[in-house]
């Protein structure tokens, strides 16, 4: 519970907007705060504290996340208030911000010396700041960015906004880019005279070779973290150095594309002590120590293409194992083809990463319980077989992007590869309660007490 607050904490902190002194926390904070869920919280309060504790502390979650909302909400409505006429100047548009917007710029941009105190001041230093970085931040643009900017270009200084999150439109607006606001009624992206000045003058056929490498960088590093969930940033930047034969490129070069640029508009990744790590990834210290544990083992050698589908924000590993069990679902329930994936890929990301791997079937029978009602003992059986044939077929985390089943001779001793069988599980077949010293289901070789049983968490499985 510890590695999980922990995680909850750090994310908060590095949610722009965020200081431990209390300042409003912006609209990323929900994607931080989406442990508040099913997973892991709950399961956590249920087996790790008492009942009246964890009711209360449920009760103080459900009502911070109630007040995050509503702050996002608030702010959300007020960063589309303003009614924009183009065309307009940053000398025009800047002095209407209020001074945390306009410290925020500061902030993104780097302007040093100037007291956000001094609005006046500091909306002028902006302006200069802004005109003076302009090639800096289009040189680091990927393909849809650098396309939505063009859009906005072309259709006059202005366009409807669209396809865009809120974490995207404060990227434009803290670097003085794009500004949020509505005209008759609609949201819209306007930029300044100066920003489409500059723009014309610098879209040339090196700018645009350059946003083509700085997509196939960023697309690359999200695909490589889908598979890996953490590793460190050396050896991220060596395996897309690799991957797009970048030896001539300075690594430079790309950190600033993926720190300055991806990291922040798309938010699917972030970089702590433990190296880059995935947003799904709940414990990165103890995913990165899950790799030391393993020295002997190299990372799984993705080709291009799959590191590049990977790198997709939609894209899920739909392997044979994680089709068959959605199917089963489907066969099973009145529910629809992309609710039976969303259920098999919950699944997938409990294997991947775990609250705790010795009690990784316990929690994802929890979380199919929640969804899905079992009439009977076969039908738990039934799911158990799909599930140990998903768990082992799944690329995982804490192995470097193996399967279970890849690593079978070469890993044993690490690996907690289940039963290909579920009639194999001891107090399985018979539907009775599994004994305290009979070997634990999950395939540890552990006594059932020393392991899952740990708590009662599997008695409630069959």
């Amino acid at each position: 519970m510890h590695n999980r607050w922990n995680s909850l904490l750090w994310g908060m902190e590095n949610t722009p907007g965020y200081t431990q002194h209390g300042s409003p926390m912006d609209n990323g904070t929900k994607a931080g705060l989406r442990q508040l869920n099913y997973r892991p919280w709950r399961s956590i309060m249920d087996n790790k504290l008492n009942g009246k504790d964890a009711k209360l502390l449920v009760k103080a979650l459900a009502q911070l996340q109630t007040d995050v909302d509503e702050m996002a909400r608030k702010n959300k409505l007020a960063r589309w208030a303003n009614e924009i006429q183009t065309p307009f100047t940053l000398g025009e548009v800047l002095p209407t911000f209020a001074k945390h917007t306009l410290d925020r710029m500061r902030q993104s941009i780097g302007v040093r010396g100037i007291s956000a105190l001094n609005k006046e001041k500091l909306a002028g230093a902006l302006e200069k700041a802004v005109v003076d970085n302009v090639a800096r931040f289009l040189i680091m643009l990927d393909t849809h960015q650098y396309s939505l900017l063009k859009r906005v270009v072309e259709s006059g200084g202005m366009t409807e906004a669209f396809a865009i999150n809120d974490l995207q439109v404060e990227f434009f607006r803290e670097r003085g880019l794009l500004f949020p606001g509505k005209r008759k009624g609609k949201k819209v992206l306007a930029a300044s005279a100066e920003i489409i000045a500059a723009f014309k003058k610098e879209d040339n056929q090196e700018l645009r070779n350059a946003i083509q490498k700085n997509t196939e960088w960023i697309r690359l590093a999200h695909g490589l973290l889908y598979y890996y969930g953490t590793i460190p940033f050396s050896v991220l930047m060596d395996k897309i150095a690799a991957l797009t034969k970048a030896g001539t490129v300075p690594p430079k070069r790309i950190i600033d594309v993926l720190v300055e640029n991806a990291l922040l508009y798309y938010g699917r990744f972030q970089i702590g002590p433990a190296g880059v790590y995935h947003r799904e990834v709940s414990d990165p210290a103890g995913m990165a120590q899950e790799h030391r544990d393993r020295p002997n083992l190299g990372y799984f050698p993705f080709k291009y293409d799959e590191i590049w589908r990977a790198g997709d924000e939609e894209f899920v590993d739909k392997n044979m194992a994680f089709k068959r069990f959605a199917k089963f679902i489907m066969d099973n329930y009145d529910i629809t083809r992309q609710e039976a994936d969303d259920i098999v890929e919950e699944c997938v990301l409990i294997i991947r990463d775990p609250e705790e791997p010795n009690h990784q079937m316990s929690e994802i029978f929890s979380f199919l319980q929640s969804q899905l009602e079992f009439d009977s003992f076969d039908t738990a059986q039934q799911f158990a077989h799909y599930l140990m044939e998903l768990h082992n077929n799944t690329r995982q985390w804490a192995l470097k992007g193996y399967t279970p089943n890849e690593l079978r001779q070469a890993e044993r001793k690490h690996l907690r590869l289940l039963p290909s069988n579920p009639s194999s599980i001891p107090g399985v077949k018979e539907g009775k309660a599994i004994g305290r010293n009979a070997p634990c289901p999950c395939g540890s070789g552990k006594k059932y007490k020393k392991c899952c049983g740990r708590g009662g968490q599997f008695d409630d499985v069959f």
